[in-house]
């Protein structure tokens, strides 16, 4: 029976991506694609490293994979049927559809992509400094990330901001050539190797193939295929400088989120009763700076999976990778996955229009955010959407000086 239900819902996924695909005019990069081939790509490698080991119940095995399923059939879902939805995103466009704000901004790109790129020094030199990484973060990055970031992690949450932005203002307000397009990325990629993190690094890189697609050219298939080399080329080399050899069985256990699923599922399915909405109200912690209080909670959120599967290893500050519906199956099962799916691809949904609409660079530093990769990711997402709109109202102030 679970073999018949994961054919189906398969076959569903298949012809959602078909009808997407052929709606919006073939493009390779559109938000629900692009979330498909980083959700399915873990998937894959979990059931890879699965028959690699099969250390884990069949059935169990099964049944995680459908959830997986069911969670990217409900989000295209959600996608489809948020199309009229023009109320929200009419009122998304005239928020972030500031044509002062970007008149400013091409008129004086060059100062603030600069200015930018100072802030970025004067965080990271915090950073090394006051965090006692020091000068590791210049000979070694990789380990002064991995170790010196306690205490200092706002100034180090400001420097990837700042670079992110400078890149973003400089891509935008260009003239918008090929050969300049291609030498700032790769000057900024250079920048955020002395950060440490390897998805920093490729942000970069999504960020120039969203505005490439959105702006100049569409995407096609070979320029998806350059982009994947590039992206095993960096993480071959990441992996090999952290590692004496490279082993296709480590690179399988670093991109091990369907492990911790199946664990997950295994556990509430007889063991345990689900949260019941502990797991979803606990993200106000998210909200709640550490220095303001010092008792916060080790886990909260989607790290509560670790709490579960491994009491004690939150407060050590380690932490397991999950999937995306892994905080809504603890707290209400299957249906919390589809609730999930269904709010997550109308969010996509609205965005998505609204940034379609405007082609702004709010408009685009918004999709970036929710449907690719976040310029916020060291903030919660509603401290990213204030500290966006102050961003906004700071320039609308300084147009009207």
């Amino acid at each position: 029976m679970e073999v018949l239900i994961l054919v189906f819902l398969t076959l569903l996924l298949i012809a959602q991506y078909l009808f997407i695909f052929v709606k919006f005019k073939s493009d390779f990069m559109h938000p629900i694609f692009y979330f498909g081939y980083e959700y399915i790509l873990k998937v894959i490698l979990g059931i890879i490293l699965f028959y690699s080991i099969r250390d884990t119940n069949n059935l169990i095995f099964l049944t995680t994979i459908i959830i997986s399923v069911i969670y990217i059939v409900s989000l295209n879902f959600g996608f489809l049927i948020s199309s009229r939805l023009k109320l929200i995103t009419n009122s998304v466009i005239r928020i972030f559809n500031t044509n002062s704000a970007n008149i400013y901004l091409k008129e004086n790109y060059k100062s603030i992509s600069f200015m930018l790129i100072v802030f970025f020094l004067i965080n990271m030199a915090i950073v090394a400094f006051i965090g006692e990484g020091g000068l590791q973060w210049i000979s070694d990055p990789r380990y002064a990330y991995q170790h010196f970031r306690k205490g200092v992690g706002i100034f180090y949450a400001f420097a990837t901001i700042s670079l992110f932005l400078s890149f973003l203002v400089s891509l935008f307000y260009s003239n918008r050539r090929i050969k300049y397009i291609l030498a700032t990325s790769l000057i900024f990629m250079f920048l955020t190797y002395f950060t440490g993190s390897k998805r920093t690094m490729l942000s970069i890189l999504v960020f120039a193939l969203v505005y490439w697609n959105y702006f100049l050219n569409k995407i096609r298939i070979y320029h998806m295929l350059i982009f994947i080399i590039l992206v095993s080329m960096v993480f071959i080399v990441s992996f090999s400088l952290n590692y004496e050899t490279f082993s296709l069985h480590r690179v399988l256990e670093y991109f091990n989120y369907f492990e911790s699923m199946q664990k997950i599922v295994e556990k509430f399915n007889g063991e345990e009763e689900h949260y019941l909405g502990e797991v979803m109200f606990s993200n106000i912690w998210h909200y709640v700076p550490r220095f303001l209080y010092e008792d916060k909670p080790a886990f909260y959120g989607g790290t509560y999976i670790t709490h579960i599967l491994y009491p004690g290893s939150a407060e050590k500050g380690h932490f397991v990778g999950s999937l995306e519906w892994g905080a809504s199956y603890i707290d209400f099962g299957i249906f919390g996955v589809i609730i999930n799916g269904l709010i997550s691809g109308s969010i996509v949904r609205i965005v998505y229009d609204a940034f379609i609409k405007s082609k702004s660079f709010f408009g685009l530093i918004l999709i970036l955010q929710v449907c690719y990769t976040p310029i916020f990711k060291y903030f919660s997402p509603s401290a990213a959407f204030v500290l966006f709109l102050v961003l906004i109202a700071l320039l609308r102030i300084r147009m009207r000086n």
